[in-house]
């Protein structure tokens, strides 16, 4: 996205860009610390299945470890935006590498 803006520097400019790129930044952000926090509970969760007395429990209730959120090479591919006009004829959108990198 970030290059495509380079040859519209009244886009660059435009108060409603900035606030999609700043919108854009706390998303990832969001997403990067709710993949964290996720990890850190499986764990949590799976230390205590093998921690006494909680794993006599989770035998006995045949509780199973948790696997840890890792994305695909597929999942992990630049997102695709595409700025044109709906009412216009299909073009394929192109792809921007991301800033900072998930």
């Amino acid at each position: 996205m970030f290059a495509v803006v380079e040859s519209y520097p009244q886009l660059r400019a435009s108060e409603n860009f900035m606030s999609l790129r700043a919108d854009l930044s706390d998303i990832e952000e969001k997403i990067a610390f709710a993949r964290q926090f996720y990890n850190r509970t499986v764990l949590d969760y799976n230390s205590r299945l093998e921690t006494f007395p909680d794993t006599i429990l989770a035998r006995n209730f045949d509780f199973k470890p948790a696997e840890f959120f890792q994305a695909s090479d597929q999942e992990r591919r630049d997102i695709r935006l595409d700025f044109r006009d709906p009412q216009q004829a299909p073009n394929p959108p192109t792809t921007a590498p991301r800033e900072g990198g998930s």
